[in-house]
């Protein structure tokens, strides 16, 4: 069985403190941003998402996101300067892994617990834009929900 941690042994420990979960996620989110395709920005950025407890999961999900809840996404940009943002690539990638193609209602609400957001070409926090946030609202559990 695959964890999300396993990716990170060896590595250096984080140098702020949080509890296991959270670290856990901006780890991932660290993870993900490696994934970024920037080549005209060059501003990488990534996002992981924890899924609640319950959250029904189809079989396009991979054993890491089943094992660990968690769901990453990058951002990406074209030669056009449009691009898809970390925070919608990996929400995207929620709603296809946790969507019942077989129910006829279609929607996927309350399925995001936390967000992590991570650039490695930023000192300061990389928050989330207007349209991502409204995104995340859409399909979040928890009405008092933070991003980290």
């Amino acid at each position: 069985m695959r964890d999300i941690n396993q990716l990170f042994k060896g590595q250096a420990g984080d140098t702020y403190e949080l509890p296991d979960d959270e670290r856990t996620l901006v780890r991932a989110a660290t993870l993900a941003a490696r994934g970024a395709d920037t080549t005209y920005i060059r501003f990488k950025v990534g996002a992981a998402i924890r899924l609640v407890e319950d959250v029904y999961m189809n079989n396009v999900a991979s054993e890491l996101e089943r094992n660990s809840r968690i769901v990453l996404g990058a951002n990406t940009q074209f030669k056009t300067y449009e691009g898809a943002h970390a925070e919608t690539m990996a929400l995207d990638r929620a709603l296809m892994i946790t969507r019942d193609f077989a129910a006829t209602d279609g929607g996927a609400r309350g399925i995001v617990s936390k967000i992590a957001v991570y650039s490695p070409d930023s000192s300061a926090p990389v928050p989330p834009c207007g349209g991502c946030r409204q995104r995340i609202s859409e399909l979040v559990y928890d009405p008092n929900f933070f991003s980290i």
